[in-house]
C-alpha cells in the first residue's frame, strides 16, 4: 500500500496521530475535508510501518521547509 494521493497521505497521519489527537485536528477542518478524510481513512485497510514512517517524514519534511513562526502567547495556550 503506497498512499497516492494527499487525502491518503493524510489519512495515514491521523491515524498515527492517535483518535483523540485526530480528532481534535479534525475539528480544525472544513467539513467537506473531514468528508474526504474520513473517507479516506475508511478506505485504509492496513498501512505497513514502513507506509507509516514515510508519510510522516514527508510531513515532517515539509514542515521543516516551510519554517514559519509558531504563535503562541495565551490567546493559544487558551484554546
Amino acid at each position: 500500500m503506497e498512499p497516492d494521493d494527499r487525502w491518503q497521505k493524510v489519512a495515514v497521519l491521523m491515524i498515527s496521530l492517535g483518535e483523540e489527537l485526530a480528532a481534535d485536528l479534525l475539528r480544525q477542518f472544513s467539513d467537506e475535508d473531514v468528508g474526504h478524510i474520513t473517507q479516506a481513512i475508511a478506505d485504509l485497510k492496513q498501512v505497513p510501518a514502513e507506509v507509516q514512517d514515510r508519510v510522516l517524514s514527508e510531513f515532517e519534511d515539509e514542515l521543516r521547509a516551510r519554517r514559519l513562526p509558531f504563535l503562541g502567547g495565551e490567546g493559544f495556550a487558551k484554546g
